[in-house]
């Protein structure tokens, strides 16, 4: 299976919609999908590959044959390449010019709120609702509130886990969000277990971390985990510094920024530098749903990297999206496409049952793993 080049517009053809076209083939619908394709991560391709393995799905599903009734749906892609004025012209020009029924993009907080200009669903692989968006935003992805859940399920299942250090990033949000959500549900699973309560220490860091001196800190309190909440950039600079002058056990480190960010991790070679992670896309072999997105994604582009979890999240968030339009397929437009989608139960995604409840935050199942040289392998898998 191979998919058109992603130079031009991918069409899905859909049969049938109530109604006479006449003159002609019917107006397609269009969705838009504003990328930034600069990151290191690569994460905006990942996202547009997603988008286009679920698109050549739907053109080649029969039980979509009378939904639309002979209208096309076209994704037209484009790239800002993380340039906020353009990403908001891009955008605009998708709603106003191009009549898009909906747009997918954003993978921070500012690019979310650039997007948002536009006056059409937005569907961001962005986790974190953003202050400024409007009630049209859908936010895909991990939110820090649930990673600093289930990462706190995963330190209190450790009952000797008794000293906790938290670093948090004063400059993001997410950092505290999670932070918040950490020490909450911490504290909580050690009353209902009647354990010892955990002393959490938590520690703030701004542009210029001072790494040595926070280390030293941490020395002087011998954690048996450290939570790390930041860039993948500032977990990097730390890491080294830590490696170097930590003089106190062997703690269970955490990675708690941004999810696909493991792909980053630049721990200088040690094979023995182990990092505990939450995400929103199960590495278990054992799931079928998964590995079988795996190898159409590989079918489809043979010379494109593995799938991460940016192309799974576009992949789901196209398929809600046509879902929710097949439920208004008769009067379809913007403002029915949004009402719908906040009508999407257990949407069958391809790690569980997905949810849009009423803060349009995507509850979903969520899985610990563990990063070790490299290689990621499944550690457990947390229900929505």
């Amino acid at each position: 299976m191979r998919t058109p080049s992603r130079s031009i517009v991918f069409a899905a053809m859909l049969l049938g919609i109530t109604g006479c076209f006449t003159g002609g083939t019917p107006p397609p619908i269009v969705i838009g999908h504003v990328s930034n394709k600069t990151r290191l991560d690569k994460a905006g391709d990942q996202a547009e590959l997603g988008i286009r393995l679920a698109l050549y799905e739907v053109n080649n599903d029969s039980t979509l044959a009378d939904a639309f009734g002979g209208r096309k749906i076209e994704v037209h892609h484009t790239d800002a390449r993380g340039d906020l004025d353009k990403l908001e012209s891009q955008a605009v020009r998708l709603d106003s010019v191009n009549r898009s029924l909906a747009l997918f993009g954003g993978l921070s907080a500012p690019e979310t709120v650039t997007l948002n200009h536009a006056k059409v669903p937005l569907l961001t692989f962005h986790g974190q609702p953003a202050p400024g968006a409007g009630n049209q935003v859908f936010y895909l992805g991990m939110s820090p509130i649930q990673q600093g859940t289930v990462l706190a399920k995963f330190v209190a299942q450790d009952a000797m886990a008794i000293q906790v250090v938290l670093m948090i990033d004063e400059g993001r949000a997410e950092a505290t969000a999670l932070a918040e959500s950490f020490q909450k549900t911490l504290a909580q699973i050690r009353r209902q277990d009647k354990a010892q309560e955990a002393k959490v220490l938590a520690l703030r860091f701004g542009k210029d971390g001072k790494w040595s001196e926070l280390i030293e800190r941490m020395n002087a309190l011998e954690p048996h985990a450290i939570v790390f909440a930041g860039t993948v950039q500032d977990f990097n600079a730390w890491h080294k510094v830590f490696r170097r002058e930590f003089l106190a056990s062997d703690p269970q480190v955490l990675y708690a920024g941004s999810d696909g960010d493991q792909r980053l991790f630049d721990l200088e070679g040690d094979a023995k530098s182990s990092v505990v992670l939450g995400t929103a896309l199960d590495c278990d072999p054992a799931s079928q749903k998964v590995t079988a997105f795996k190898k159409a994604f590989r079918d489809a582009f043979p010379t494109e990297a593995e799938p991460d979890v940016h192309a799974a999240l576009a992949y789901d968030g196209f398929r809600m999206l046509v879902e929710a339009m097949k439920r208004t397929a008769a009067q379809l437009t913007p403002e029915r496409a949004r009402d719908e989608l906040l009508k999407t139960k257990n949407f069958a995604g391809l790690t569980g049952p997905l949810t849009i409840p009423a803060d349009r935050v995507v509850d979903r199942p969520l899985f610990v793993v563990r990063w070790q040289d490299r290689v990621v392998t499944p550690v457990k898998a947390y229900a929505p």
